[in-house]
């Protein structure tokens, strides 16, 4: 199963120099080995905290909706930063409308604009 979600409307806002709050809408994709390809829309809120350069911790939740099929996604991530590139490993949490509960470590780069 591969699921992949993107937020092109964001808005967010400091809460001081170290915390930043955003809310996000956009799209999701879920695959799954019986189906080539469910889309549908996806609403991200999250708090990311950067205690002292270059370290940032993130925490987030997302809230699908695919076929008529809600699926939740809560992330805990740390990451280090240079430049635009954050190199992040954490912990995600993936929970489909049947209660499947998909969790695991992740580890990926991320790119702040």
């Amino acid at each position: 199963m591969r699921y992949l979600d993107g937020h092109v409307a964001t808005c967010g806002f400091n809460a001081d120099d170290n915390v930043v709050f955003e809310f996000g809408m956009g799209g999701a994709w879920l695959e799954t080995p019986s189906h080539n390809g469910y889309p549908g829309l996806s609403f991200k809120s999250s708090v990311d905290y950067f205690p002292g350069q270059p370290w940032g911790v993130h925490f987030y939740g997302t809230y699908a909706w695919l076929e008529h099929k809600p699926i939740a996604k809560l992330n805990l991530d740390f990451g280090y930063h240079d430049n635009i590139v954050e190199l992040y490993l954490g912990y995600h949490n993936l929970i489909n409308s049947r209660g499947d509960n998909l969790s695991g470590p992740a580890l990926g780069l991320a790119f702040w604009f």
